[in-house]
C-alpha cells in the first residue's frame, strides 16, 4: 500500500470515529431520545421521504447477455448498458403473446437459448405482468397474468421477446418491433472492459452461461456508519408524523396503530412489523414491497430487487453492478409476508428486516482480486459431492468484511455466491457446509 494511500485511510478512519460519536450524541443518546419524545406531536417527516426512487431503477434487470453467434457470447452487469437496452424495450411495440409449455427437459433445453440477440435477466423470479407495468410496456397479457420469468430474450432471428421460466419449463413468445440495429450498435460500442467472455459448457439447471476465463475485479474499501432510525421510520410507517415511542423496553420501540418498529442498537438491526394488502394477487408482493423501498431513497445505497422465494422478497445494494452480501441484513432489505394469518380487514402481517449500518464513503484503492471461472466453481462443487439439482444460481458479488468493530472501515471483496437449495452462500461457506456433511446428499 502506498504511503499516501495509507495516510488517506488513517485520516478517514479518524473522521469516521468522530462521526460515530456525533451520530450517537445526535440520535441515540438518552438526551436525544427524550427530546424526540417531547416533540412527538410535531411534524417529523424528514427529507429522506422526498427522495423517492423509481421502479425502473429498482427493478432494472441485473445482467445482460449478448449472443452474436454460437461461439460469441458476452455478459455484462453495467447499469448503463442494461438501462440503454431496457429503454429501447420500453419504446417497442408488441404483438399477441403465446405461451409454450414443454413436456420434457430435452425439448425445452433445445429451445431455451437464442442464437442472435440479447438476454436481460434477474436472479429471482419476476412476473411478466409486473415487468410490463413497472416499465410501462404496451403489452397485453390477457390470461398470462401469473407467469413468472427470470430471462427476457430479444431474439433477432424470430423478432420476438421471449420470457423464459426455467422452473416450469415455459416460454412466453411475443412478436416485438424494436430497433435491433441500435441494440447491436450499443453492444459493439460498449467498452471491452465491461464484458465477460461466456460459454455454454457444464451449465447448471438455470441455464446461465459460464465465465470462460478468470475474472479480475477491484476490491473496494468503504467507510460505514449507522443511519438514523428516522430514515426507516419515515419509509416504513404509513403515518410517520403520528408515531409514538416506548422507552420501557431494552430496545427502542416506535409504534402507531397496527405498526411497530424495534431498533436493536447492539445488532444495528431494524425490525418493522405491519400489515400489507396483497388482495390484488400474487404479483402484489413486488408492487407493495416497492413502496417501502422507494421511500428509503438512496440512503442505504443503490437498492435493487434481488430475489424472491414464495412469501419472501429481498432487495440488496449493488456496487459497480454487483450485489453486496453482509451479516445481519447489512446492505439488504428483506420483506416476509405471513400468508397464513389474514387479519380481519383482509390484510396480511408483514415483517421487514434491515441493518442501520450502511456503506457511505469509498476509500481509494487499486487492489484487485482474481476469481476462478464459474465452470471451475461448478467442477469443485461436483467434486465435493454437491447435489447439482440444488445448485440454482451462481453470481459474482461483493462480500462485506468489517475490518474492526471500531474503525467503521469495511472491505468489499469480490467472491462467488451460490444459491443452493433456496439459500445464498459464499463459495467458501458452501464448501465448509459440504465438508461438514450438512449440504450434500
Amino acid at each position: 500500500m502506498k504511503i499516501s494511500e495509507r495516510i488517506i485511510r488513517i485520516g478517514l478512519i479518524a473522521l469516521i470515529i468522530l462521526s460515530f460519536y456525533l451520530s450517537y450524541m445526535i440520535w441515540l443518546s438518552p438526551t436525544a431520545r427524550s427530546s424526540l419524545q417531547t416533540d412527538k406531536h410535531t411534524e417529523r417527516i424528514v427529507s429522506t421521504t422526498q427522495n423517492i426512487r423509481k421502479a425502473t431503477d429498482i427493478f432494472l434487470p441485473l445482467r445482460l447477455v449478448w449472443v452474436n453467434g454460437e461461439d460469441n457470447i458476452k455478459q455484462t452487469s453495467s447499469d448503463i448498458l442494461i438501462g440503454d437496452v431496457q429503454s429501447l424495450v420500453n419504446k417497442a411495440s408488441f404483438g399477441t403473446p403465446e405461451k409454450k409449455t414443454y413436456d420434457n427437459d430435452e425439448n425445452f433445453l433445445a429451445d431455451v437459448d437464442i442464437k442472435h440477440g440479447v438476454e436481460l435477466s434477474y436472479f429471482g423470479p419476476f412476473l411478466v405482468k409486473e415487468y410490463a407495468e413497472m416499465f410501462n410496456l404496451d403489452l397485453t397479457l390477457d390470461k398470462l397474468q401469473d407467469v413468472h420469468f427470470t430471462k427476457a430474450q430479444i431474439d433477432f432471428d424470430s423478432h420476438q421477446i421471449r420470457f423464459v421460466n426455467m422452473r416450469r419449463h415455459q416460454i412466453i413468445e411475443v412478436p416485438i418491433t424494436i430497433d435491433e440495429m441500435k441494440i447491436s450498435q450499443l453492444m459493439t460500442d460498449a467498452d471491452e472492459k465491461n464484458w465477460l467472455i461466456m460459454n455454454e459448457e457444464n451449465r447448471i439447471s438455470s441455464m446461465q452461461y459460464n465465465t470462460q476465463n478468470p475474472v479480475k475485479l477491484k476490491r473496494y474499501s468503504y467507510i460505514a456508519s449507522n443511519l438514523s432510525y428516522t430514515t426507516f421510520r419515515d419509509a416504513f410507517f404509513s403515518n410517520p408524523q403520528d408515531v409514538k415511542m416506548n422507552e420501557e423496553t431494552s430496545n427502542l420501540v416506535l409504534y402507531d396503530g397496527t405498526e411497530n418498529m424495534s431498533i436493536q442498537e447492539e445488532k444495528q438491526l431494524i425490525d418493522f412489523r405491519g400489515e400489507i394488502d396483497l388482495s390484488g394477487g400474487e404479483g402484489d408482493i413486488y408492487s407493495q414491497s416497492f413502496s417501502y423501498i422507494a421511500r428509503l431513497g438512496s440512503n442505504l445505497g443503490n437498492l435493487r430487487y434481488f430475489d424472491r422465494d414464495k412469501d419472501e422478497i429481498s432487495y440488496r445494494i449493488f456496487v459497480e453492478g454487483y450485489p453486496v452480501f453482509g451479516d445481519a441484513y447489512q446492505g439488504e432489505v428483506n420483506l416476509k409476508v405471513n400468508s397464513e394469518n389474514k387479519t380481519d380487514n383482509g390484510t396480511l402481517p408483514v415483517q421487514i428486516l434491515s441493518s442501520m449500518n450502511a456503506i457511505q464513503v469509498p476509500i481509494p484503492s487499486d487492489e484487485t482480486v482474481e476469481l476462478p471461472p464459474s465452470h471451475t466453481i461448478i467442477e469443485n462443487l461436483t467434486y465435493m459431492g454437491v447435489n447439482q439439482s440444488l445448485v440454482q444460481s451462481l453470481v459474482i458479488a461483493y462480500g462485506r468484511q468489517d475490518l474492526s468493530s471500531t474503525s467503521g472501515v469495511v472491505d468489499l471483496v469480490p467472491m462467488w455466491y451460490i444459491r443452493y437449495d433456496g439459500q445464498w452462500y459464499s463459495y467458501d461457506d458452501l464448501i465448509t457446509k459440504l465438508q461438514q456433511g450438512t449440504g450434500a446428499d
